[in-house]
């Protein structure tokens, strides 16, 4: 097949730009030409394995070695793009069966290896192949290889003594725009042994004669005198079910033998690493749990035990993701996650087993620590927003672990340090002064986690009063977390209703498993919950526990300004309620997903907010994309924020008017071409109707697309509107506006259901996938759209009057009887300059979206968009500059 070739640069010659650069990096002195060779042999990671492609470092500029080739089907241009950890290729495939190409030529001896790996992170529907040129001879290592994880590691057989080319092919099976990455090439020789175990790693290492003390050495979580009350509260009926929860799990890990955690590598991820089973530490079986139930329930058998796994994790002989961070060339600030992660587990499993190991056991722990734990968290320290932070973590609590004495003046300064760059870096990066996180609520509730977790370490080991150690930004972080979401994870809510005494928080305590986190998913197989599991501190902390918690007494409308998210809700918290996701980007973990809603009523979730798969699943992308998230979309691209700072949504507006309340933003820049406009509406006529309106303004003809995402299944009516019900709770979204729109409804991937730790049924929910359903409302293409949908929820039995909606001729808008009462009437009436006084009940602009709220023969609040005046009917009239929302309302008493 002939293949159309792509260069990294356009608009000059590469031998020009090659010179350029080279130019350049003579005149700064580096140390490096401007394309270096690769070494002429494969570079040793082990004594089985060595590297020949490490497409993250920048030195070995991967996008000039590599080049993209167009095969039949495929349209230029391609893109070859050196992202900070793999290089990215991105072509566009006419038709299935179109082939492209990544390239490369090498001079390298083979030597005696055996077996070449790639790591690749294939698109959907696309088959991976991999052609070699050794010695003159064209060879297939890989042959199409269908994608399983979103990444693999593929494996071939290779034989020679001289790699000429390598020509990495992705086979389209779905015509398409397709983006692949490739981390790393590696080549094997499997017949040599791997790490190998020390043959009795526990001599010496356990006290003798045994212990009898059933109490923590260091106090880094909880103390030797908490052990009493964790006690009385493991064996109280409400922590019953929980309790039997961590039993289990430590009897799972009392079976399991701790010689099979001596391994090569502390991992972290999977993501960064090699998928070697005798490289992995599996983390359900890291023996926290086991130590510390052995602890509570003061059993030997499993304090022995624990201290196992407490010499194992010290064999490990690399606390490291893999060997993309000891590789010798380059290192990534991400490298740093590893060694944290292994820190926090041995300086944990030191702190519970410390008086079940032998004093050369305590010091050999503790040398692990100073030797691959803490110099590897530094390498990491100046990495972005929630990575710096948990490093500053793992090396406050890593560096009380070590510590001889707490008493030692130079540790207490060493420690305040530390803990004055993780909370400068807490408010400078993750946090916003109003309480909302800049990388969106999951990382920023896990940042919290690991930082509250830091701050209890420094309390319980140096004796700090907590004022002395916590931000400011503790309280409205938790505040915000409360408001978007009506409930607070336990580790959080203990801490605000105990070392904070807020009573706002106090009904938010509700039974937790002993080492859960900050999220019911703390017992997955992310290592995430090491960083931030609360270890039966929250228990503690919490001056009382719900087996069941009311529903918080909360406002009913709250604008973040800072972070972009508002609330709007009724008095009573059972109603539906929406949170509205607006805000500019600024880290790299906030989703594509800005204009997005999400809908509650009644106890059950709508219009869903959905919770992201793991990295690994092929199913990830589906969880990230803007159509899955309850928005607007042009033509159904996905917003593509992230990299470009001050790029998202922008709030335009945010206000209460008693009877309803209504939020406009501006999502524009989060595309990256193409979109002019991008303004979402979203008004809530108290009790149970959300009314949204989307106008766009496009450089060219897309179609406009509204997305609706449930857990229930969605139908489509024969007035083309969609229903779902879930529970016993149904949702009507009608179109008014434009008439005629193409609707369609269908299953949307998957929903990764975070479980709870205990159901309605009193037993344990664990994570698990659920179905997604979507509709679509799609407009025909252009260059400007105008949707208006009105969202109706209801729910049997409810004894609040609902709401009655009532479409106007022409489809001009809606006229809505709040609680059926005809009297008191919201009308919503779209495009008003083309309409008489009369349609306008009264009031006069030059708006093109007109809300005005009637009771009892009086007007009692409006609102009109994109205007720049707003006459009243008694003559009062309101203006701006520029085009905006203009607003009135007799007063702010809130409907109910």
């Amino acid at each position: 097949m002939a293949y159309k070739s792509i260069g990294r640069f356009t608009g000059c010659s590469r031998a020009l730009a090659r010179a350029i650069l080279l130019t350049l990096t003579l005149i700064t002195a580096s140390s490096f030409s401007a394309e270096p060779p690769w070494p002429s042999e494969p570079i040793p990671v082990s004594p089985r394995e060595g590297v020949i492609g490490a497409l993250w470092l920048k030195v070995n500029h991967p996008d000039w070695r590599w080049e993209g080739k167009a095969g039949e089907g495929v349209s230029l241009p391609l893109s070859v793009v050196r992202r900070w950890n793999s290089l990215g290729f991105g072509f566009t495939a006419d038709r299935e069966g179109a082939q492209a190409v990544l390239t490369r030529p090498y001079e390298l001896a083979i030597g005696d290896y055996t077996q070449l790996v790639l790591r690749v992170s294939p698109p959907p529907d696309t088959l991976t192949s991999l052609v070699a040129r050794i010695d003159g001879e064209e060879r297939t290592i890989i042959d199409k290889t269908p994608p399983d994880l979103v990444e693999m590691e593929l494996t071939g057989p290779i034989s020679g003594k001289r790699l000429e080319r390598i020509d990495i092919i992705f086979t389209v099976q779905k015509p398409g725009r397709v983006s692949a990455s490739v981390t790393w090439i590696l080549l094997e020789k499997p017949d040599v042994p791997g790490y190998v175990p020390p043959e009795r790693p526990f001599d010496g290492m356990l006290a003798e004669p045994e212990s009898a003390v059933f109490e923590p050495g260091l106090g880094l979580a909880i103390r030797a005198e908490d052990m009493p009350r964790l006690r009385e509260l493991a064996g109280s009926p409400l922590f019953a079910e929980v309790w039997e929860q961590d039993v289990a799990l430590a009897e799972e890990q009392f079976r399991h033998d701790p010689r099979k955690q001596l391994r090569r590598a502390s991992m972290y991820t999977r993501r960064h690493c090699r998928i070697r089973e005798w490289e992995a530490v599996d983390i359900t079986r890291n023996g926290l749990a086991l130590a510390l139930v052995g602890l509570v329930s003061e059993n030997p058998e499993y304090m022995r035990q624990a201290a196992k796994y407490t010499i194992a994790l010290a064999h490990v002989e690399h606390w490291e993701e893999g060997f993309t961070h000891w590789f010798p060339i380059q290192q990534q600030y991400h490298g740093s996650f590893g060694p944290n992660v292994a820190t926090l587990e041995a300086s944990f499993l030191l702190d519970w087993t410390w008086h079940w190991l032998s004093p050369e056991g305590r010091a050999f722990v503790r040398t692990s620590i100073r030797n691959k734990g803490l110099p590897g968290i530094r390498r990491g320290l100046d990495a972005i927003a929630n990575q710096s932070i948990r490093y500053h973590r793992g090396l406050i609590q890593g560096t009380l672990a070590v510590a001889e004495s707490p008493d030692d003046p130079a540790l207490n300064e060493e420690v305040m340090t530390y803990l004055e760059a993780l909370n400068a870096r807490l408010e400078n990066t993750a946090i916003w002064p109003d309480g909302t996180f800049v990388e969106g609520m999951a990382y920023g509730k896990g940042t919290l986690g690991t930082t509250i977790m830091a701050w209890q370490a420094i309390h319980n080991r140096l004796g700090v009063p907590y004022e002395d150690i916590q931000s400011q930004r503790v309280v409205p972080a938790i505040q915000f977390m409360l408001e978007m979401e009506r409930e607070v994870p336990t580790l959080f809510a203990a801490w605000a209703a105990g070392p904070l005494g807020s009573d706002l928080f106090a009904d938010q305590c509700v039974p937790s498993r002993l080492t859960a986190g900050s999220e019911p998913w703390a017992h997955s197989t992310s290592s995430n919950a090491v960083e931030y599991a609360a270890f039966g501190a929250d228990w503690l902390w919490a001056p009382k526990f719900h087996a069941d918690p009311p529903a918080p007494a909360l406002p009913p409308f709250s604008v973040f300004s800072e972070g972009g998210w508002v609330f709007l809700g009724s008095q009573n918290p059972a109603l539906p309620q929406v949170s509205v996701e607006t805000g500019v980007w600024l880290g790299g973990h906030t989703w594509p997903r800005k204009n997005s809603i999400a809908l509650e009523a009644w106890g059950e979730i709508l219009l869903l907010r959905r919770n992201i798969l793991p990295y690994n699943d092929a199913r990830h992308m589906a969880t990230r994309r803007t159509a899955a998230y309850n928005t607007f979309t042009p033509g159904e691209r996905p917003q593509q924020i992230q990299g470009k700072k001050g790029t998202g949504a922008k709030l335009l507006a945010a206000e209460d008017l008693g009877g309803f309340a209504f939020v406009e933003s501006d999502a524009a820049t989060a595309w990256d071409r193409g979109v002019k406009r991008a303004v979402r509406r979203v008004i809530l006529i108290r009790p149970n109707t959300l009314v949204i309106h989307d106008s766009a303004q496009l450089d060219k003809p897309e179609t406009g697309v509204q997305n609706w995402n449930s857990l229930g299944e969605w139908e489509i009516g024969p007035d083309g509107n969609l229903r779902t019900q879930v529970g016993d709770v149904r949702a009507l979204v009608q179109r008014v506006y434009p008439p005629e729109v193409a609707v369609n409804a269908g299953p949307d991937y998957v929903h990764r259901l975070l479980g709870s730790r205990i159901d309605r049924e009193g037993m344990e929910s664990p994570d698990r996938e659920v179905p997604v359903y979507r509709g679509t409302f799609t407009n025909q293409a252009a260059k400007g759209h105008a949707m208006l949908t009105v969202v109706q929820a209801e729910s049997p039995g409810v004894s609040t009057a609902l709401n009655e909606v009532k479409i106007l001729g022409n489809n001009t808008g809606l006229e809505i009887c709040v609680g059926g009462d005809s009297g008191n009437v919201v009308r919503v009436i779209h495009y008003p300059r083309q309409r008489s006084q009369d349609d306008l009940l009264g009031c006069q602009t030059d708006g093109n979206l007109l809300v005005v709220q009637v009771a009892g023969g009086e007007m009692q609040a409006v609102v009109v968009f994109d205007a720049r005046k707003l006459t009243l009917p008694n003559g009062e009239t309101l203006t701006r500059e520029t085009p905006g929302a203009l607003s009135w309302g007799r007063d702010t008493e809130l409907g109910d």
